[in-house]
């Protein structure tokens, strides 16, 4: 059997570990645990689990599916959700997070053992079916221009005129090829691959300072950096050092 890495998101304390004991005996390996949303996010792009249990209720402003959307926009990793909660309001709200599966409380070390297991061969096998995609023209131009722009990312200025050259457009049909493509004026096209370098860079631990990594992709404000960051991920710059 498979030795699944798994975190876990609970705020109250009993059941956290009872979890985490359910976990062990099951064959899986717990790999760590919090009670909030922000500190989860953290974790869970640090330790980079194999799957992550949800409970509904926890601490902070966030609940647990406000997490579920977070993890959603950083990664593939898939969460089920740990709860008691059955109303057709929770289950609306809870579907679409597309979670990977339930678990109830009150919950026995059978119920962990194979939920997980239910959950992850199901992840595998809808990975193992994902095809390259095929990039259509558009595609393929959007491309173009993301690749330019990281090629010039130290530059505080890209000019519109520059980046549309590099594609052979005029300015103003570069604005309705984004327009239509992604709906974002080109000067948000760049600060949105700004924004995504910053995050790799980040993640893979590349610099030492938010500093480093705002004049690297372009920022020489900092705080108006970390500010756009915050916004676009849900989670401070800082916290990813």
């Amino acid at each position: 059997m498979n030795k699944f890495r798994v975190y876990v998101v609970e705020d109250e304390l009993l059941i956290a570990r009872a979890l985490e004991i359910a976990i062990e005996e099951s064959g899986y390996e717990y790999v760590g645990g919090t009670d909030n949303a922000g500190e989860a996010i953290k974790d869970i792009i640090e330790i980079q689990p194999d799957i992550v249990l949800l409970d509904i209720t926890i601490a902070g402003e966030k609940d647990g599916i406000a997490l579920a959307h977070e993890i959603n926009k950083i990664s593939q990793t898939p969460f089920l959700f740990v709860t008691s909660h059955t109303t057709d309001q929770f289950l609306m709200r809870v579907n679409e997070t597309h979670p990977a599966g339930f678990i109830s409380k009150p919950f026995n070390e059978s119920d962990i053992k194979a939920n997980i297991m239910i959950a992850m061969n199901n992840h595998e096998d809808r990975l193992a079916k994902q095809a390259p995609p095929v990039l259509s023209y558009d595609e393929k131009i959007l491309g173009l221009l993301r690749e330019n722009i990281v090629q010039h990312l130290e530059k505080e200025d890209i000019s519109v005129e520059s980046l549309a050259e590099t594609v052979s457009m005029s300015e103003s049909t570069l604005r309705r090829f984004l327009k239509k493509m992604i709906d974002q004026s080109p000067g948000n096209f760049i600060r949105e691959v700004r924004l995504e370098v910053a995050y790799e860079l980040l993640k893979n631990k590349q610099e030492k300072s938010i500093s480093q990594v705002a004049n690297q992709v372009g920022f020489q404000n900092v705080n108006h950096f970390s500010q756009l960051f915050e916004k676009k991920y849900g989670l401070r710059a800082s916290s990813m050092l």
